[in-house]
């Protein structure tokens, strides 16, 4: 039986672990409603305005390198409240900017924090969450996340009249940023960690106050910590390659599997894709379609991650993401179908139906799973490396898809480009099938 008092401090990790999620999804949408205001103000050209948005993804790679390592030297609580420091930075010098090199400088910022975010928050909550609702706890972060991109783009429409408005935007996330820290300094650290690094007095009190268990429970919480390291042996970065390798693998495909979906593009060029049924050709659409179909489709996202909250600890993650690839591929499918021109245009319903039910697919699986995963299949001295590496990964991937998908859709069309994703999602489906374990309530080893 939870007690109340493990209950109230799960609520409060969740919360106070999540608004690095928040940070990471603002800072991802923000820049949607900025672009426009700074090709005008600061007579930016394309390229520039490219490197604005791309040199992010630059600071997010370097991030996701080092930020394992860091996470794992420094603990939990420390890298999270490195994050806050590194887009309180950031935040300022993209408000402040006066040149395009200090919103380079800026974004690039954002992006280490991002990474760092993604490593620190998610080890943090799956060390600090009893079993028993660690799935709800992880998936909070990526709750978080379509939260904090909503917000952005509500932000950006409230400020996209206003003269310099491009600053309040970016400034706002220096007050997300302050906020997370302030609220963090209250928080205790990972008792993982603190056992890892042999503070058993420490750790002792912090399993006291997230489980509200008494003496006896507390020491055979932390008894079963110490197993669980030593059964881990010697860990070291190599070992991921060696004696960790099953799990490391089964972590950079899930992330490869998770990309080749094409939620990532669907999401990021939504009305392009509704557009491109009409037109000829593959164009831009106006800012208020790209507000009104980004909003709707992230919407779809929040609703969709936070059902799958209370169940993500019920269902267990295998069946889920099996689920979730398995609807994905269908709502591909439904795309390539799309664009068989059985008439002179293709079917804006169709269209519509697959983008959002591949956002649900997504949304329910892979979007809050491949983290929670991923975090489960490594043991707490290991978790922050690896997690970094996957999310490394990650990245990489994310920008190769989004960096051609324009040009496949101009040279190939919608049948043959949604195919290719539609080809990748089924073989992605029959690996998982066959490889991924059920992580929930066991040990890594």
């Amino acid at each position: 039986m939870i007690s109340r008092k493990a209950k109230i401090f799960a609520v409060r990790a969740a919360l106070v672990a999540s608004l690095g999620g928040l940070l990471m999804g603002f800072d991802l949408g923000v820049v949607t409603g900025a672009l426009p205001q700074l090709k005008t103000e600061m007579s930016l050209s394309s390229n520039e305005l490219g490197l604005v948005v791309s040199v992010m993804i630059l600071g997010a790679l370097l991030g996701s390198l080092i930020g394992g390592f860091i996470c794992d030297l420094i603990g939990r609580w420390g890298t999270i409240m490195l994050t806050s420091v590194l887009f309180s930075l950031g935040g300022t010098l993209l408000s402040l900017a006066e040149t395009v090199g200090m919103l380079y400088v800026g974004r690039f910022l954002v992006g280490m924090g991002i990474a760092f975010s993604c490593v620190a928050d998610v080890s943090y909550l799956s060390e600090v969450a009893h079993k028993h609702y660690r799935g709800s706890m992880v998936s909070a972060y990526e709750l978080m996340v379509a939260v904090g991109i909503l917000f952005a783009f509500l932000i950006g429409y409230m400020f996209r009249d206003v003269e310099e408005g491009w600053r309040y935007m970016f400034a706002i996330g220096i007050l997300l940023a302050i906020l997370q820290a302030v609220l963090m300094f209250s928080m205790p650290e990972s008792p993982k960690w603190l056992a890892f690094k042999e503070k058993t007095s420490e750790a002792r009190k912090v399993l006291s106050l997230s489980s509200g268990a008494d003496d006896a429970m507390v020491e055979e919480m932390l008894n079963e910590m110490k197993i669980e390291i030593l059964e881990a042996g010697k860990v070291d970065t190599l070992s991921l390659f060696t004696h960790w390798r099953p799990q490391f693998f089964i972590s950079i495909f899930l992330v490869l599997i998770q990309q080749s979906t094409g939620n990532g593009v669907v999401l990021a060029f939504a009305p392009e894709i509704i557009e491109s049924i009409e037109k000829s050709s593959f164009v831009l659409t106006s800012i208020d379609s790209q507000y009104k179909t980004a909003v709707m489709l992230g919407l779809l996202k929040a609703f969709s991650t936070g059902i799958v909250i209370y169940k993500i600890d019920s269902i267990g993650r295998r069946k889920l993401v099996l689920f979730g690839s398995f609807f994905s591929a269908l709502s591909l499918l439904i795309l390539c179908l799309a664009y068989v021109p059985v008439t002179d245009k293709f079917s804006f319903a169709e269209v519509l139906i697959g983008c959002s039910g591949l956002v649900t697919a997504y949304s329910v699986s892979f979007g809050p799973v491949t983290w929670v995963v991923t975090a489960e299949l490594f043991p707490p001295p290991l978790r922050g490396r690896a997690l970094g590496l996957s999310q490394l990964m990650n990245w990489i991937s994310s920008f190769v898809i989004s960096a051609v998908f324009l040009d496949m859709m101009n040279i190939w069309g919608g049948f043959i480009t949604f195919g290719c994703y539609f080809v990748s999602t089924c073989m992605g489906f029959a690996f998982l099938y066959k490889f991924l374990p059920e992580t929930r309530g066991k040990n890594p080893e």
